[in-house]
């Protein structure tokens, strides 16, 4: 049977896992039940994360323990090189460490997508220095910056990406993809199509969803989907009009999820429609308080604001729903 720890790890990362506990219990450091689950949670989540997104993410999964707790996991691993940290444009990044597959980064400085690759010719000029040099190299990193195809794809011609927009980007869809199943039948009645404009709110928690404002509509488009729909960007002009015209639609009043970190804003009202009505007017956002914009999780989701002095963390989704005016 396999133990709960193992479960839903990629095969190369339970072998991480078992050489840890083994590791562990050579040096006769004791881990509780709920650090071996940390350390899982820590390798599942990946290549190239960063450590804020680290914390945010094991302050969801394990709310009721110490961030003492997982920190003192996370340095077991960095401390026996279990993962390794590493700098990608000036943020600190983990990923894990497998000795016999050493592999290098190229970073899109546009979009920011990080993309590995091996090269045996890289391993030949290495092992050639060092052996010129009589140099024992212990450990190599090597970056390439530049800008992926990703990026240069984006052209009013060929369109790009919906999922590689960018956040509060406004773009016009030029092809739809494949249009079967019932999220297009549902769109399609609101005559969305190709020449849609729309504003890029975000991605849900993990980026399995994108959401995004078309009219006065909130759409969430799955990840799947977002993939295969090509938009183009717009001109300063262009995207200054899409969003005047939106926002006249919503009462001329741009929502609390449209400001930057730092601004401070006037509530005027909350959505009449919104799921989340009852629920904001308890936690005090009333029609003329003040609310300013703190900070964004790393992930993207919730964001935190200021609000009579204390601090309140939403979803976009219910950020959203509050309209508000610059307070100048």
């Amino acid at each position: 049977m396999t133990p709960p720890a193992f479960e839903t790890l990629q095969k190369m990362d339970r072998l991480l896992l078992e050489q840890f506990l083994n590791l562990m219990n050579q040096a006769g450091i004791a881990l509780t039940d709920q650090e071996t689950l940390i350390a899982k949670e820590i390798l599942k989540l990946g290549h190239h994360v960063r450590l804020e997104e680290v914390h945010a993410h094991l302050g969801r999964q394990f709310p009721e323990a110490s961030p003492v707790l997982w920190i003192r996991v996370l340095e077991l691993l960095l401390k026996y090189r279990i993962v390794i940290k590493t700098s990608l444009e000036g943020v600190d990044v983990l990923e894990h460490h497998h000795p016999d597959k050493r592999h290098y980064h190229m970073v899109c400085m546009k979009t920011g997508m990080v993309e590995e690759f091996q090269s045996e010719v890289l391993e030949e000029v290495i092992t050639d220095l060092t052996r010129q040099h009589a140099f024992l190299p212990v450990f190599v990193e090597i970056n390439v910056y530049g800008v992926s195809k990703t990026y240069l794809d984006k052209s009013p011609e060929t369109g790009f990406s919906l999922l590689s927009a960018l956040e509060k980007q406004v773009v016009e869809v030029t092809d739809l993809g494949e249009q079967d199943g019932e999220f297009f039948h549902k769109i399609s009645q609101f005559g969305f199509g190709k020449g849609a404009r729309i504003e890029i709110l975000g991605q849900t928690k993990e980026g399995r969803e994108v959401l995004a404002r078309w009219l006065e509509h909130r759409l969430i488009i799955p990840r799947q989907k977002a993939e295969k729909i090509l938009v183009k960007a717009l001109s300063p002009e262009e995207t200054k009009q899409t969003l005047e015209q939106m926002n006249h639609l919503v009462g001329e009043s741009p929502s609390l999820n449209n400001i930057e970190d730092g601004e401070k804003v006037r509530v005027i009202r909350i959505k009449r429609d919104s799921p989340y009505h009852s629920r904001l007017i308890e936690m005090g956002f009333l029609p003329g308080c003040l609310v300013s914009r703190i900070k964004t999780a790393p992930l993207g989701d919730p964001v935190q604001f200021e609000l009579r002095g204390f601090s309140v963390s939403l979803r976009r989704e219910e950020s959203s729903d509050i309209l508000v005016e610059r307070v100048s």
